[in-house]
């Protein structure tokens, strides 16, 4: 019996482009994303600021709120990320960046790396800048 070999890249490796759900209203999320969109040769297809989007511009299945409550990246075939996930979807796409995102995906990094980005998510809310008025929330 053959035993299939165990991949040692990210899933994401030959997949597409990357579409990007981020809080805008988050003085450190827009800064965090900025340096990948300026990428050259970025396959960031899309950066969606939820914060101040429609919600027609969110994923289908997607709300607001959910969109809000942590980072989600979305390949063209329809393959979600989310939280340190989506981030080393994200980080896989550059050289620079690369063996982080294979950290991130497996192994104890990644629980560690999920438990410090749970920490930062609770205190995000102290960063973020108030609502527009008549910006829907949902």
């Amino acid at each position: 019996m053959q035993r299939k070999q165990a991949s040692l890249s990210l899933p994401t490796k030959t997949r597409s482009a990357l579409t990007i759900h981020f809080d805008g209203a988050s003085p450190v999320c827009s800064a965090g994303i900025l340096p990948y969109r300026r990428q050259p040769r970025a396959q960031v297809r899309a950066c969606t600021d939820v914060a101040s989007c429609a919600e027609t511009d969110l994923w289908p299945g997607l709300n607001r709120a959910t969109a809000l409550s942590r980072f989600h990246t979305r390949h063209a075939n329809g393959d979600l990320a989310q939280g340190i996930r989506g981030f080393a979807a994200l980080w896989e796409l550059f050289p620079r960046t690369a063996s982080l995102g294979f950290i991130a995906w497996f192994g104890p990094a990644s629980k560690l790396l999920e438990q410090a980005y749970n920490v930062f998510l609770a205190q995000r809310p102290l960063w973020r800048k108030a609502p527009a008025q008549g910006r829907q929330q949902g």
